[in-house]
Parts: C-alpha cells; sequence; structure tokens
C-alpha cells in the first residue's frame, strides 16, 4: 500500500478497536461487518492467526484475529454463541479477487483522510507485514492529542495469513452472464448503516466525508430544523436535527456526527450508533410511503436489510441543497448567501433585540422603541403565537402590540416584557414586546451567513466580524409569520 493517492483525492477509511488495539481499514476493501452470532465455527490450528470461518453470502470465509500475532496480555479465547460470547465483529474484507474476514471489537467510526494523512514508516521491502502504513488522525474528543493508527494491509494479510476464500470466477465466454455480473457491480452500493434512535438509515459511503464524535456546537436560536452549527473541516457544518427530520424521538445527546456531502455542500447528521458497512442491492430500493412511513420524509426510499430490519436512505443531495451555510469555507469571508459563491454586504445597521432567544431586526423597518406604559389596554386571554395580546395609541391611532417570545413559539414563563418595538411590516405599524434591546450593531459590522430557505424566504445569521466575538444573531423575518399580516395601523 502507497502512503498516498497521487490524484490528491481523500480516501474513506473505516476506524475499528479489537480491545486495546485500534486501526484503520480502507473502505474500499470493506465488504461487511457481520456479527459473530452469525455463526463463526473455531478451527483448531497449531500455529497462524486463523480463528475459525463464517459463511457469507453463501461463501465459507476465514476469520483472521490479529490477537494470535501480537503480546496481549492474554491469549484470546474464542467463544461460542451458545456460551454467551458473540461480541465481536468480522469485518469481511476483499482485494484482488479474494476475500477474508477479520476480528473486531467494535467500529468506532468513518473518517475521510487526505494522503498527507497516510504515511509509511516500515520501510524494509524484503519483509512483507500487514502494518507498514500509519493514519495520522487530528485531535477529537475523547483524544485531546493527535494519534497515527495502524492501517491495515488486506492483501499483505491474506499472503502473510495463507488464508483466503477465492471468488468464483465467471467463464468470459459466457456472454450474458458477464453482462449479469457487471449489473451486479452496478447496482451494489456500499452503505454505513447507523441509527437515529430506533429508526435504522443507510447512507451511501460516497456521500459520507467522516463520522467523527459529536462536537461543541454553536446555537441557533428559534431553528426548527437544526440543532445548531460547528466549524470543521474549515468549514461551518449545519447540524440538522435528526428526530425532527425522520419524525422519531430521540434521547439526547447523540454520540456521532456523521457528515455528508454532496458537491460541496456539507451537513451533520447526528446518529446514535454505527452498526455496519456493507454493500446493499439497490434494485431492492422500495417506497418508504407503501413501507408506512410519512411521504414527507426526505429520503429516496426504504431497504429491507435482513440484519437490520427497514433502513431509510436518506436523499443527500436534496438534503444538503436546504442548507446553504453548508457551503461555506470558513477562510472565505464575508459568508456565502443562498449557496452563491458571491458576498453580501451588510449595508445597514441591525439593532439586537432580548425575547426569550435574540434576534437581529434591521433598523429599516423600525419606526420607533418605547417603555410600556400605562395606555396600554391588555388582552385577556389571547393567544401569543396566533394573535395579539395588547393594544396602544400610537400616532393618532391603535396599534396591535405582540409578544414576541409568545409569537416565536416559546412557552416557559419569563419576565414580563418591558418595551415595545415599533415595526413596519408590509407598510403597516405593529408593536412587538421585549425584554432588553442588547446591541446596535452598526453598517459593515456583520457578516450574513444563509443557513437555508424556507417558503417565506432565506433563513439568515449575522456573525460580527470583530475577534473574540462568539454571539450570533439570527434575523428576525417578520414575513416568517402570516399572523402578523392581519394587524394594521
Amino acid at each position: 500500500m502507497t502512503q498516498g493517492r497521487d490524484d490528491g483525492a481523500s480516501t474513506l477509511i473505516a476506524l475499528v478497536r479489537l480491545e486495546t488495539l485500534a486501526f484503520a481499514i480502507p473502505t474500499a476493501s470493506l465488504l461487511g461487518a457481520i456479527d459473530c452470532d452469525d455463526g463463526l465455527s473455531a478451527l483448531p490450528r497449531r500455529h497462524g492467526a486463523v480463528a475459525g470461518a463464517i459463511c457469507y453470502r453463501d461463501e465459507a470465509v476465514a476469520v483472521i484475529d490479529l490477537r494470535l500475532w501480537l503480546p496481549f496480555p492474554k491469549a484470546p479465547q474464542l467463544t461460542a454463541p451458545e456460551d454467551g460470547g458473540g461480541e465481536e465483529l468480522v469485518m469481511v474484507l476483499q482485494a484482488d479477487g479474494r476475500r477474508v474476514g477479520v476480528l473486531v471489537s467494535k467500529i468506532d467510526g468513518l473518517v475521510s483522510v487526505s494522503p498527507q494523512q497516510i504515511q509509511r514508516i516500515c520501510q524494509n521491502d524484503t519483509e512483507e507485514d500487514v502494518f507498514h502504513t500509519v493514519v495520522k488522525l487530528p485531535a477529537s474528543p475523547p483524544q485531546s492529542r493527535e494519534q497515527a493508527v495502524g492501517l491495515l494491509d488486506v492483501a499483505a494479510l491474506m499472503r502473510l495469513s495463507a488464508a483466503w476464500s477465492e471468488i468464483e470466477q465467471v467463464s468470459p465466454t459466457a456472454a450474458t452472464d458477464t453482462a449479469d455480473v457487471a449489473a451486479d457491480v452496478v447496482r451494489r452500493v456500499s452503505m454505513a448503516i447507523v441509527a437515529v434512535g430506533e429508526q435504522t438509515l443507510a447512507i451511501p459511503l460516497d456521500a459520507i466525508r467522516d463520522v467523527e464524535p459529536m462536537p461543541v456546537m454553536k446555537s441557533l436560536p428559534g431553528q426548527v430544523s437544526m440543532l445548531g452549527y460547528a466549524q470543521l473541516h474549515a468549514r461551518d457544518i449545519p447540524i440538522i436535527d435528526s428526530a425532527a427530520l425522520l419524525h422519531c424521538t430521540v434521547q439526547p445527546p447523540y454520540p456521532f456526527l456523521a457528515l455528508l456531502a454532496h458537491e460541496d455542500l456539507w451537513i451533520g447528521l447526528p446518529v446514535t450508533a454505527i452498526k455496519a458497512v456493507q454493500a446493499v442491492d439497490m434494485t431492492q430500493l422500495g417506497s418508504h410511503v407503501d413501507a408506512g412511513f410519512s411521504a414527507s420524509l426526505p429520503v429516496r426510499g426504504v431497504l429491507q436489510l435482513p440484519d437490520h430490519g427497514p433502513a431509510l436512505v436518506p436523499d443527500v443531495s436534496n438534503l444538503t441543497a436546504l442548507y446553504p451555510l453548508g457551503s461555506r469555507r470558513i477562510a472565505l469571508l464575508p459568508a456565502l448567501i443562498e449557496g452563491k459563491k458571491t458576498a453580501p454586504v451588510q449595508d445597514q445597521p441591525y439593532i439586537v433585540l432580548e425575547a426569550g432567544p435574540t434576534w437581529a431586526v434591521p433598523m429599516a423597518v423600525i419606526d420607533a422603541v418605547a417603555f410600556l406604559d400605562e395606555g396600554v389596554e391588555w388582552l385577556p386571554g389571547a393567544s401569543p403565537a396566533r394573535a395579539p395580546v395588547a393594544r396602544m395609541r400610537y400616532r393618532q391611532g391603535t396599534i396591535a402590540l405582540w409578544d414576541l417570545y409568545g409569537l416565536c413559539g416559546g412557552t416557559t414563563a419569563l419576565e414580563p416584557p418591558d418595551k415595545v418595538v415599533i415595526v413596519s411590516v408590509q407598510g403597516r405599524l405593529l408593536g412587538l414586546l421585549v425584554r432588553e434591546l442588547r446591541q446596535l450593531l452598526p453598517i459593515h459590522s456583520c457578516d450574513i451567513l444563509t443557513l437555508h430557505r424556507n417558503k417565506e424566504g432565506p433563513v439568515q445569521l449575522l456573525q460580527p466580524k470583530l475577534a473574540g466575538t462568539r454571539s450570533n444573531y439570527q434575523i428576525l423575518n417578520l414575513d416568517a409569520y402570516p399572523a402578523l399580516k392581519s394587524s394594521s395601523q
């Protein structure tokens, strides 16, 4: 195996663990992961690392236990399933027309690495080994420092163990059989099988850029479809709400974040478990609606997987298109808007309001800011999300007052508002009740990030340019609240 690919393309690897040994397997060689409970048969041998054999797609595959080659504190004991064992997985690997299995304890994740992260460290060309190259991984929780893990040379593993199964070759004279084999290659897609709560997803490996422990997120107040965003891989990655996306219930926190991408748009999908990596026949993709799932799910369909049950296949291209923030590289400031590589200019000042969450409102729509006084007429029993909560006299007329916190879906009791911000909505005046006026953001002081779009327009965020400033403020889109349009001066 070479140090890296000459074309500069990234390589997707699976990070696995065998007791205390962590190592990496190139996913290009990975056919699937199956539980030892599925029938691993021990094979007594005088030497070598063959632990037994297992059936995979009607073929017997030798299983290698690397602990038999390594100085573990105690000799491994292969436990039969009926004796309560079966905690280990068999990673089924393929190279040069041959297959072999290797035992692992768990799959830690999937990571996309650059050629610069792959380095050969054992330079002895006369003595072959299975771990002559390492992958350098950056520090990420729970690891506080960079680490290097061995990259398994699958072909060398087969040669040194002298254990493999030959893949049945098709006669070149059988034209129809050859066409069937070619079609089978096309329709089989390598998938990562992951879980979001009780729901299983099958995600194509070519759409995955990384799977890593859940990072620290920056919050986005008022967002329903997003949990926040994180700065990863020199990008701002929007982290979507997996439970809301799939209409399921998940008990937080999520242990993993899968980074998905289509073209240059990235999103983060929180997942609760990484179950397997396997090749799937995409001709078996069926309608998720016919399987009883909601028609509104952003998926391509559902696969019925023997070992995992129904698995939804997310529509990665459409999902990423909903969140233009995922195209923004941190080095490219100011931010992108609506997925286009043209930088918007914050060409007007904003005022930041405190109403539960904080909101940024363009000064251009603000007519006045006033304290509440005894002249306000409160409307008992009004629903803040659907109707004004009070009225007040303003400019020889009466305007409706809306509780901004309740209008945006807030339900927890807060301190009563003491200020009203009078704004213009489609040429009409109304008042927004707020707790505090937090800040005035001068012209050109912020970058505008477009998170995604809905039918009312883009959902945007202001990110102050001042060094050391961590706060971000969502721009209040008054057009997103149809109830406001019924208010008049």
